[in-house]
């Protein structure tokens, strides 16, 4: 019986299906190559309802005279990574939502992301006043937008959090 095997039906069927991710990974790589689909993928946007994680993201934006997707955009540029940073810690602080979750409802970014925008924006807060307080009169003024339970959860402290001499 020269040329005969036997396979296990799982094996068989494992290997079509491997075979089938190669074929779909040539087809995108193909596609890429001749500029059918971008070569970075795209965030997911924001719903456009009415959330409060949206709100928070519209007043970051309208602050930093953004618009909102601009926060979203995959890009290094300093004036929108500062304000995407302080929607982060804001949206962590004043929701109280996780790492992952925070990164999920701000277009997919990493939870890793998340931690290191928050980390950021805190040593910016302690470090620079003139910051800090730009941050407490966006808090001042989100938490009128926000929901009640969000401004029983987040208070302003008497003193600044900000540890810089003035």
């Amino acid at each position: 019986m020269s040329g005969s095997y036997a396979y296990a039906k799982d094996d068989v069927y494992a290997a079509i299906e491997d075979l089938r991710q190669d074929i779909k990974g040539l087809r995108v790589r193909l596609d890429r190559v001749l500029g059918m689909i971008p070569e970075e993928p795209l965030r997911r946007p924001m719903d456009k309802t009415d959330t409060p994680e949206r709100r928070i993201l519209v007043a970051v934006a309208e602050f930093y005279n953004l618009r909102d997707y601009e926060l979203l955009q995959d890009t290094q540029n300093h004036a929108v990574t500062q304000p995407r940073f302080l929607a982060m810690y804001l949206v962590r602080e004043l929701l109280g939502y996780s790492y992952p979750r925070c990164g999920k409802v701000l277009g997919n970014f990493h939870h890793t992301s998340i931690m290191y925008g928050c980390k950021i924006t805190q040593k910016r807060r302690n470090a620079d006043l003139h910051f800090n307080l730009e941050v407490e009169r966006l808090i001042a003024k989100l938490l009128k937008r926000l929901p009640t339970s969000v401004e029983q959860k987040y208070f302003v402290l008497d003193k600044p959090a900000c540890s810089a001499v003035v």
